[in-house]
């Protein structure tokens, strides 16, 4: 029977991605969190990380956002695509304001093309605390969406406040001493 459980086990952790490295966002001071697949090529820095699947078809950035206004954070992110080799077109721009995992988002997307050829793009903005804001930057071909749709509703799920879970701390402890 322990001969079967343990060849069980094996099988399952075989056949079973490995998924959860969870990134902070900043390093000190983390109001943000995201897990990203461990296969995926990972560049850590202190405000940003950037996520490349291993066929290089899918690319996920996110950073704390310092920008005066969400214009700004739009130019920046852009510019940064501009760099990429992406270019978007203007007229399938589109727009979706709401809510995701307790934080308030807007998003901005269009269809465009990158090296690869027609791509869809999307700018992500999540309020995580009173004063940060993140930005994730998403493109891919249609295809490669469909083909890495797993994970990428995987990363998208593991988005989390941290600011908001503290700050919900605080106003308990605020509670608690009256």
């Amino acid at each position: 029977m322990k001969k079967i459980l343990l060849t069980l086990s094996a099988l399952a952790a075989l056949t079973s991605p490995l998924f959860a490295k969870e990134y902070k966002l900043p390093k000190e001071d983390a109001v943000f969190s995201i897990k990203l697949p461990e296969k995926w090529e990972i560049t850590y820095e202190d405000e940003s990380v950037d996520a490349v699947s291993p066929d290089g078809a899918i690319e996920i950035y996110a950073q704390t956002d310092n920008a005066e206004t969400i214009e700004d954070s739009v130019k920046e992110s852009i510019d940064y695509l501009t760099g990429e080799g992406v270019k978007l077109k203007p007229d399938t721009e589109h727009k979706v304001d709401g809510e995701y995992n307790g934080m308030k988002m807007a998003t901005i997307g269009w269809k465009g093309t990158d090296n690869d050829g027609d791509c869809s793009v999307s700018l992500i903005f999540l309020q995580v605390s009173e004063d940060t804001t993140m930005t994730l930057i998403y493109w891919a071909t249609d295809d490669m969406v469909k083909k890495h749709e797993k994970d990428i509703n995987k990363v998208l799920d593991s988005m989390k406040s941290l600011a908001a879970k503290e700050e919900k701390e605080d106003e308990d402890e605020e509670k608690e001493e009256k």
